[in-house]
């Protein structure tokens, strides 16, 4: 690794710290089977280990660790001066003091040798010896002398050294003041910033409370001015009939004309109160006849529109002292009001139902729907409701006392395994299977804080639920990430695992592991690894054995034991709903 450069990846290459790597949870603190605590407790002191390990650990480091660093880096500089500068000289010349002393040695043993060999020359060996031994006396002097000299000039660098240290520090204990000082100046103008930020968040509360109010109070004049429209006309119908016992226009062909005209009315009047009061669970054969009803009225304004046509033409030849003409304006604005009111409401209606209540998907709204509307399922009644979102985003709905369905499965009428372009803007049945889209449910979200709900239900009718007090769902360009926490209910946690995972379906893999857990498990969902954990958009089973783990609608962490599988890992539920409400 060159000077300059940091591995941030590989922090350890030497391995030196090593032993640290089983500091976990699972490894520390652990719970035989005879003694389990509450699993609320359980995953929550794991989240209070995790966060109090790493939040400690940082905090020291961001407060000590530039200061020990500079110290350990002094330290070391120090002794690395110490051995270059004073300590291997030193070594360098006791080595060559000892090679001196070495020699004289061996020339002592030789002529000692000589000496026992030969016996003669007695008095000259000695002397020699003897001058050896001098020159070696003065050699030891000398190296004692220049070993104090060394040690006087250690201990005053030494010193010097210490006075350098003591100054460094002064600076460092200094810096870190001044650090202080810096810290508490930022972490006053972070509070004033969040202040004013959560300022603005309530100003736009109220703005956005305001902008609903509004529209509210536009929705119900537009209510009110239709009603007195249709009152107004029934009432001017009504005295023309009392009036005049005769019939409005006096050619065959205009009186004709108004009498289907007043059909045409009264059959629309009661085909959009049909409609209109039909709940979730009205039967398919109801909605046949008013749209049979609905499609006569159709008919009939066809051929009004003819006679109209061929009385123009005719008119041309002939009128009858004005009357005539009198009944063409008459027509024309009844035909105006009745042209506004078909296309409007009857041909919204007349789709509607010839599309025929096992085929409805959703379908897009126009802005003229005069069914009331709300931005989420808050105090409105149960079945289905138009939501319009405060970004505008509008859809058909659910309720379901105050909460609002995101998902519903109960008898596998409707195939989950699809691809991404079908979860983001929903598919099935609003009646029956479904799925509202993520597109739709991240704009209602965006609104105020919801909880979310799961209800299961098993082969042997058993509901419980699991319900979570922070649901969120980040929007396309994140994968439709999603935030859950807060567990509370009878059905377990088994969304632990998949708190901020992205979504994945069988064409956009998104998950932490190598193979796309969409495909594996044959089911879209909010996939991290490919382990334990619920998948309510899996395969559903026409029993409650599924083949594979995890394959079909499961639910992991389930209390207990589920009955007739080897785990909860292989049980299938036959029911499940997924959906929301404000705090």
């Amino acid at each position: 690794m060159s000077s300059d450069v940091v591995d941030l990846l590989n922090r350890d290459p030497k391995s030196i710290n090593a032993h640290l790597q089983g500091v976990a949870f699972d490894e520390c603190i652990a719970e035989p089977d005879a003694a389990h605590s509450m699993d609320c407790i359980w995953s929550n002191s794991y989240k209070c280990f995790e966060c109090g390990k790493g939040l400690c650990y940082k905090l020291l480091t961001c407060m000590c660790g530039i200061c020990i660093a500079l110290y350990w880096g002094c330290t070391f500089g120090i002794i690395a001066f110490e051995h270059v500068w004073c300590i291997t000289p030193n070594l360098k010349v006791l080595d060559i003091n000892c090679n001196i002393c070495q020699r004289l040695y061996a020339c002592h043993s030789i002529r000692l040798g000589k000496k026992q060999s030969g016996g003669g020359g007695q008095g000259i060996v000695q002397g020699v010896i003897q001058a050896e031994f001098g020159n070696l006396k003065e050699a030891i002097q000398l190296l004692i002398e220049s070993q104090a000299a060394l040690k006087t000039d250690l201990k005053e660098d030494s010193t010097s050294l210490r006075d350098e240290v003591s100054n460094l520090r002064d600076d460092v204990s200094n810096l870190r003041d001044d650090l202080s000082t810096l810290r508490d100046g930022e972490s006053d103008k972070i509070s004033s910033i969040r202040d004013e930020l959560f300022n603005l968040r309530v100003d736009e509360s109220d703005v956005r409370d305001n902008l609903v109010e509004l529209k509210e109070s536009m929705l119900e004049m537009r209510r009110q001015y239709s009603e007195l429209s249709i009152n107004d006309n029934t009432e001017k119908a009504d005295t023309d009939d009392t009036e005049t016992n005769v019939p409005l226009f006096v050619s065959e062909v205009c009186n004709k004309s108004s009498t289907m005209f007043q059909e045409i009315k009264d059959q629309l009047k009661g085909c959009q109160h049909d409609v209109l009061s039909t709940e979730s669970d009205t039967s398919v054969l109801v909605k046949s006849e008013v749209c049979k009803m609905c499609n006569k009225s159709s008919r009939m304004f066809e051929a009004i529109q003819e006679q109209i046509k061929s009385f123009r033409h005719n008119s041309l030849e002939t009128t009858e002292n004005g009357k005539c003409n009198e009944s063409i304006t008459g027509i024309e604005t009844l035909k105006e009001d009745l042209e506004m009111m078909i296309q409007e409401q009857m041909k919204k209606i007349v789709k509607t139902c010839q599309a025929g209540s096992d085929d409805q998907t959703n379908p897009e709204l126009r802005n003229n729907v005069t069914i009331s509307v709300a931005e989420d399922c808050s105090g409105q009644s149960d079945g289905v409701h138009i939501i319009t979102t405060r970004t505008g985003k509008r859809f058909l709905a659910r309720c379901e006392s105050g909460w609002l369905i995101l998902a519903h499965r109960f008898d596998g009428s409707v195939e989950f395994n699809l691809e991404w372009a079908s979860y983001r803007q929903g598919f099935g049945n609003i009646l029956r299977e479904h799925f509202i889209g993520m597109d739709n449910i991240v704009s209602v979200l965006q609104q105020k804080r919801y909880k979310a709900r799961f209800d299961l239900t098993t082969w042997e009718n058993e509901t419980r639920y699991a319900e979570y007090m922070t649901f969120d769902i980040n929007d396309e360009k994140d994968k439709y990430r999603l935030n859950i926490d807060g567990y509370s209910g009878t059905a377990g946690d088994s969304m632990l695992n998949n708190n901020h995972g992205q979504f994945s379906t069988k064409d956009s893999d998104n998950d932490d592991y190598s193979e796309s857990c969409a495909v594996y498990y044959r089911g879209p969902f909010w996939w991290r690894a490919c382990g334990p954990q619920g998948s309510v958009f899996g395969i559903y089973s026409k029993s409650s054995k599924c083949t594979e783990p995890y394959d079909c609608i499961t639910w992991h962490y389930w209390p207990e034991k589920l009955p007739g599988v080897v785990n909860n890992s292989y049980y299938s539920f036959k029911k499940v709903k997924l959906k929301i409400r404000p705090i």
